[in-house]
């Protein structure tokens, strides 16, 4: 245990490199392990960062709330439901950089205002 009076910074570190640090200096707190995983909490918010992957689960419901919210993958991104998905917003945008798939057992497309369907070449049936 390091206390830095002059700095306001008390250090809690492990013979195997696990530390928190608590730092009225650099307004936050700072918590890492040996492997590379850290979460900083600080005046811009919470940030996590895993050498690995995170996993997050609950045994009841998972809220998340926020002003705005982006995801950015390197690799494939999947979401899936054991039960009905539901996707709603003002605007809603599917867009695919080759493709866009949409299929089921059955399958509706349906507008309370005008549908239009266009393309280069429209294949029906």
């Amino acid at each position: 245990i390091q206390m830095d009076d002059k700095n306001k910074i008390i250090t809690i570190k492990t013979p195997g490199n696990n530390q928190m640090v608590f730092s009225d200096k650099d307004k936050g707190i700072t918590i890492k392990d040996q492997h590379g995983n850290e979460i900083v909490m600080d005046a811009d918010g919470i940030k996590i960062k895993s050498a690995s992957s995170i996993n997050i689960n609950a045994s009841e419901e998972l809220k998340v709330k926020g002003a705005s919210l982006t995801e950015t993958y390197t690799g494939e991104a999947k979401i899936t439901s054991d039960a009905a998905l539901t996707l709603s917003g003002l605007d809603l945008k599917l867009t695919g950089k080759a493709s866009v798939t949409a299929s089921g057992p059955e399958t509706k497309v349906s507008a309370d205002g005008a549908l239009t369907l266009q393309g280069a070449m429209v294949n029906i049936n």
